[in-house]
């Protein structure tokens, strides 16, 4: 009996330890605070276009977080299929308002139909 007691008590240690450390491993992402976005206005944040990735052709971002890639969109989000943005511009107006998103705490900083519309993206 005292074997099996050794091990349910080496088992829920083990286990403890596992809780701790995917804790620890999630926690180390974008903080986030509901109640304060101060610490989301002073992080750095980059964002770099790109064009042509693999099979999508056309031009897309990256957007790092504290220098960390936190973003990497080819294609233009929301709308169907592998296309990438016609041109630069249109890639880094998008990359922006994610960014606004980010900075706002909005997680995850998706982006709609109507946003690409109101920004004069299409497909």
């Amino acid at each position: 009996m005292k074997i099996i007691g050794n091990l349910i008590n080496i088992e829920f240690i083990i286990t403890v330890l596992a809780l701790i450390i995917t804790t620890d491993i999630f926690s180390q992402t974008i903080p986030v605070n509901n109640n304060d976005t101060t610490s989301l206005k002073s992080i750095v944040i980059k964002i770099i276009t790109f064009k042509d990735s693999g099979d999508v052709k056309g031009w897309g971002y990256n957007i790092y977080v504290s220098d960390q890639l936190y973003v990497h969109q080819p294609t233009i989000p929301a709308l169907s299929g592998f296309n990438g943005f016609r041109n630069e511009e249109d890639a880094r107006k998008t990359a922006e308002l994610m960014e606004n998103k980010i900075r706002r705490n909005i997680l995850p900083p998706g982006i709609s139909i109507n946003e690409l519309d109101s920004l004069g993206i299409h497909k």
